[in-house]
């Protein structure tokens, strides 16, 4: 549950901050109007990202890159719109505020109507499309954790699916915070805040393309429709770019750099939403608005209380999502040690393990090392309420040679996590361990042979 947890929470943690900053802005600039066209707009992304995930884990209809690909390209066009109605609207709010001119007055109130819902229409389309870009993948968890567990009523698949709701239920809340601290700034401080998110966001997109780019015109990865691929980079970058040798090695080296520092966009995004609601809390306490009565008092003091609970709850679940993709993300994946192996006999034809050794229902690990220095390991476990033994490899089809452990009389893969059936073990299917073939019991004796065994050397190299 856990990890499921954890890794929710990464997945989903930079396009909830950005959403939440954007929502805030909305409800900053354009009021109702832009409130109810979020919230369509939203509803649309939820029902897309759903329909995809079924398309995309169900049918083997949707080249899943290039459909981001053109989700990001459509996004990074609506960033610019955004950015360019912003820079517009402030230069005449700013520049004919105290005009005397009856035309200039005119103007600037249609241009502060086109910012508004302008503003309106490009960032509830960017949060359709964020959602629609970033829930595919956490809405086919269910699917992925049923393809393991095989069974919907397993105490495991239960866990696991508890353990995305609370990731999603988590970072929707800090996201809803984030809003409602982001709009009670004043305006533009809102519209700056949204307006950095997006441009971070913006150039995390613009390498995510140019490493698509890359893959399919330098390493000429195979994809499904050429043209559709050509079309769409053809916005950002021209084919002759890439001919250059000393070119081409100067954007392998910035594709691997923002490879190996990807994290450092969500890192921004964060600070920028922690800085929101801290800016929130030091504006309720310098700002002295007049009022003229005790009522009007009143109500200043309970919104500034308002505000600063707002701002409070931003920064709390910001902090403590800040130690969930860090110390408990490090927790939830941290390495799991396998057991060592246990000595064991052996001649040119088998390796020998006495029943004395494995009858007490634990697991326990054997291993033969071939001529070239492998280590070839193999698992033995009594079966419960049975006098058979489960034995295999240490080993899986899905998983390769990570191994299994045991976790409270249960085997577990290494890898992925799934609890093994001990019953089921020495049977072919799923995450359990590869068969071994022709094993022998004689004399309280199990006999597998070496033959057997070099057959997976190659799994464990």
């Amino acid at each position: 549950m856990l990890k499921y947890f954890v890794e929710t929470s990464e997945v989903l943690l930079r396009s909830a901050l950005i959403i939440g900053l954007m929502y805030g802005c909305i409800k900053a600039v354009s009021g109702g109007l832009g409130k109810i066209m979020a919230l369509i707009t939203g509803a649309a992304g939820v029902i897309t990202a759903g329909f995809m995930a079924y398309m995309k884990n169900a049918t083997a209809k949707v080249d899943t890159t290039l459909w981001n690909l053109r989700t990001t390209m459509v996004s990074m066009a609506l960033v610019l719109v955004f950015l360019l109605i912003s820079v517009v609207g402030a230069v005449f709010e700013a520049g004919f505020g105290r005009t005397k001119s009856e035309k200039l007055k005119k103007c600037r109130k249609i241009i502060l109507q086109v910012q508004r819902i302008g503003s309106a229409i490009s960032l509830s389309l960017l949060i359709a499309l964020e959602l629609f870009y970033i829930l595919p993948d956490v809405l086919a968890y269910p699917y992925a954790i049923y393809n393991v567990e095989k069974n919907v009523f397993s105490t495991g698949f239960l866990l696991k699916n508890v353990g995305v709701v609370l990731g999603v239920l988590l970072l929707f809340i800090t996201s809803l915070a984030v809003s409602a601290a982001a709009q009670r700034i004043y305006k533009y401080p809102s519209i700056c805040a949204a307006a950095a998110a997006l441009i971070i966001n913006l150039v995390r997109q613009y390498y995510r393309c140019l490493n698509v780019a890359y893959s399919v015109i330098v390493l000429r990865r195979t994809v499904t429709d050429r043209k559709a691929y050509d079309f769409w980079l053809g916005f950002l970058f021209d084919p002759d770019m890439f001919k250059d040798k000393e070119r081409k090695h100067e954007i392998f080296e910035s594709i691997k750099n923002f490879s190996n520092n990807e994290n450092i966009f969500g890192e921004l995004i964060m600070i920028l939403a922690l800085i929101i609601p801290v800016v929130l809390i030091i504006i309720t306490f310098v700002v002295k608005k007049p009022y003229d009565n005790p009522a009007q008092k009143r109500k200043i003091r309970f919104n500034w209380k308002v505000c600063r609970r707002w701002a409070v709850s931003a920064i709390m679940l910001l902090v403590f999502l800040r130690i969930d993709v860090t110390a408990i993300s490090e927790y939830a994946n941290r390495e799991i040690a396998l057991s060592p192996v246990e000595a064991s006999r052996h001649d040119d034809t088998y390796v020998y393990v006495d029943f004395d050794q494995v009858t007490d229902g634990h697991l326990h690990r054997f291993a033969y090392v071939s001529e070239e220095g492998t280590e070839i390991r193999f698992i033995v476990i009594k079966k419960p309420n049975s006098s058979a033994f489960g034995i295999g490899l240490d080993a899986c089809d899905i998983c390769g040679e990570a191994g299994y452990y045991e976790r409270d009389d249960q085997v577990v893969c290494k890898r992925c996590d799934v609890v093994m059936n001990i019953n089921t073990i020495g049977f072919k299917g799923g995450c359990n361990p590869i068969i071994l073939n022709d094993i022998k019991i004689e004399n309280q004796t199990i006999k597998v042979p070496i033959s057997e065994l070099l057959l997976h050397e190659k799994e464990f190299k």
